[in-house]
């Protein structure tokens, strides 16, 4: 029997952890006792730069089984993002439904004195993110790596932020370094060593999340297609390659151990090796434009359209393992956001600066989505309020987004906002993997 079809009361507490066994909060107090709400799970997987120019075709040859499923039960189509396409402002905005004038996460780095800059943290986000929503509603939360995390924040869970691992987080020093260069600023140094702060939340999981298994794990059928490759261009990136294809596994496999262990009723996962490889290799896919001369000679090209392609699969895999613990009435949502363009700017063969970059995917399923419906006009601002809808708690006006048509769910009135309370965040210092971040992020070319 699937998760969705057995009846579950709504927990207001769980036993054991004290931040969540007072009251019900306002959203407990709107949720608890609503018996129209639906009763299922919910996992929202995002895949950094996943484009429909690599799926589409893709799709047509079989080569992605599990997105296929999702889009044959429910819907696939275009997501529409806003500039400017960097990530951390659009991964926010979809885990909150507001834009980033609201919720103040503008991309990487933020000016932090007169000639100075630092990383954006999760302190300088203002308002409640859907994990926040969900934990007060007294759901129980799994957020894997989702931008901007950190310092990890309490939840009714577990929170591994994107300063878990410092190889997933190395490419945000490579764009700071080059924001600080090109305007001549200093970056606010990182503290290293002891005194790295917690990275997961609550630390009592950080034993499990670093536990070698995950780093070891063989989730998929595909091999590394970075590995004793020659044909790809680009051989001194061989190795960063490849530790994406090893990241990606891992933060599935940390997922799955939490799925596992505590069941949640939200799990958002985020993805970002099709971006990495994208900027990379994205020359493979399509042709500069008007006259530009191709960094790939054609074996090249091959090479790397070939790896790029495989690692679109292999993603797809990873889905499939993710999705393999929910029933079909369970709502599933995997999402991109944005597209890629050719972009040659030295290593950098792909980004995502121009119009032309600005739409993503989204995959749905799960009661009350009809099978290969239509997706409709649906943007990054609608996901956190579609969420809400189908768990039977009501949006926010604060909100600049509203529940997709797609979804048949019943409709709850509107509260003013759920930024009505603190956020507790543990320990705010610094990971001691900033200085890797941003070195990765000037290589990645994410700085205009």
């Amino acid at each position: 029997m699937s998760s969705g079809s057995r009846s579950r009361p709504l927990r207001c507490a769980l036993p054991g952890r004290r931040a969540w066994a007072t009251a019900c909060t306002l959203a407990v107090a709107i949720a608890c006792g609503a018996e129209d709400r639906p009763v299922g799970r919910v996992l929202l997987v995002g895949i950094d730069g996943a484009s429909a120019r690599v799926i589409d075709p893709l799709r047509s040859a079989g080569r992605l089984p599990h997105l296929d499923r999702i889009a044959s039960a429910g819907v696939y189509g275009p997501l529409r993002s806003f500039p400017r396409l960097r990530s951390p402002r659009i991964w926010t905005t979809v885990a909150t439904g507001k834009t980033p004038e609201k919720h103040g996460i503008e991309g990487w780095v933020k000016p932090l004195a007169p000639g100075v800059i630092e990383l954006y943290y999760s302190r300088d986000r203002r308002g409640h993110a859907l994990w926040n929503i969900a934990s007060e509603a007294g759901l129980r939360v799994a957020v894997v790596n989702w931008l901007v995390t950190y310092p990890p924040e309490v939840v009714n869970g577990v929170l591994v932020s994107d300063h878990t691992f410092p190889s997933e987080i190395d490419g945000k020093l490579f764009i700071a370094n080059d924001v600080a260069k090109h305007f001549g600023v200093a970056l606010e140094p990182v503290p290293r060593g002891a005194d790295r702060g917690p990275v997961v939340s609550p630390i009592e999981w950080t034993a499990k999340v670093l536990a070698e298994t995950h780093r070891t794990a063989q989730l998929t059928p595909f091999a590394d297609p970075f590995a004793a490759n020659p044909a790809l261009p680009y051989p001194i990136f061989y190795e960063r390659l490849s530790n994406f294809y090893r990241r990606d596994q891992a933060l599935v496999s940390i997922a799955l151990q939490i799925q596992e262990e505590i069941r949640p009723d939200l799990m958002m996962v985020l993805l970002q090796g099709i971006d990495r490889v994208s900027h990379f290799y994205w020359a493979g896919i399509e042709a500069p434009a008007g006259d530009a001369e191709s960094p790939f000679d054609p074996p090249q090209r091959d090479a790397a359209r070939g790896a790029l392609e495989t690692y679109y699969a292999y993603t797809d895999a990873l889905v499939g393992r993710l999705m393999s613990a929910l029933g079909p009435d369970d709502l599933v949502i995997v999402l991109s956001d944005h597209g890629f363009e050719t972009d040659v700017d030295g290593w950098v063969t792909g980004n995502h600066k121009s119009p032309r970059a600005e739409m993503g995917v989204i995959f749905a399923r799960g009661r009350g989505i009809e099978p290969q419906a239509e997706a409709g006009a649906i943007t990054i601002n609608d996901i956190t309020p579609t969420v809400l809808a189908w768990l039977g708690l009501p949006t926010a006006r604060d909100m600049d987004g509203r529940p997709a048509a797609f979804l048949r769910a019943s409709s709850r009135k509107p509260i003013a906002s759920y930024d009505t309370g603190p956020i507790r965040r543990l320990s705010e210092a610094d990971s001691g993997a900033d200085d890797a971040i941003l070195e990765e992020l000037r290589t990645l070319g994410y700085v205009e």
